[in-house]
This record gives C-alpha cells, structure tokens and sequence, in this order.
C-alpha cells in the first residue's frame, strides 16, 4: 500500500495528492437528487494568469459563463452541473486572454487549432 505524502504550506499540513494549495485541481460530486454532476475546479493561492475563468463544451466555450473566485484560503474555484456519463472538453481563459491548461484534466486531447483542450468524464 502506498503511503500517503503530506506537505506543509503556508503553515498548514496537507495531503500533497489531494489538497495541495499550489496546484490545480479538480473535484467531481454526484447530485443525488437528479443524478447530474458537480464539477468544481480549482486554481492555486497567487496563480500567475490573473482573472481567470473555465470554458468548455459545458458552457458554450463563453469566458463570462465560470469566473474563478477567489476563496478564504486564497485558493481560487468555479463549479458547473453537468450531465452524468459524458465527456467535456474545456480550457481556462486568463487575463489577456492566455489560454492555460488543467494538468490534472482526466485527460488531454488535440484540436483542429492545434492547440489541445482538457477533458473531464462525468
């Protein structure tokens, strides 16, 4: 069994795989009453891209649908409600308009643009 490895950051412990202030991250919760899926995303305290947000096939791929806010912990997150049993695809949008990808994404696909987009699995 594989042994859990924990950090401190800013003065506080924390499981490194699951809740590292410094990285990105990304949570998915069932609704129980209607079976759809709650997608939080997360930004790390002092992330470098500024006001940021999520775009994706979830929200028309509009940078004013998901803006990040800013957190007590200094963290920064948006949610979406998704449908169970599909397949995402979404980047982030930062200040200036820089493009910026979610390293733990489910996983990376390339576009037409030859760029490529992030993809979560609900």
């Amino acid at each position: 069994m594989a042994r859990t490895k924990y950090e401190t950051f800013n003065g506080k412990t924390f499981n490194a795989k699951r809740h590292n202030p410094q990285i990105a991250m990304i949570k998915k919760e069932v609704i129980k009453k209607n079976g759809q899926v709650k997608v939080t995303f997360s930004l790390p305290a002092g992330h470098p891209h500024g006001p940021s947000s999520v775009v994706g096939d979830f929200n028309g791929w509009d940078p004013l649908a998901n803006p990040f806010s800013k957190r007590s912990n200094g963290t920064f997150s948006t949610n979406v409600v998704v449908a169970a049993g599909e397949k995402y695809h979404f980047r982030y949008l930062g200040d200036g308009n820089v493009w910026f990808d979610e390293p733990e994404a489910d996983a990376h696909e390339a576009t037409a643009h030859g760029t490529r987009n992030g993809v979560i699995i609900t």
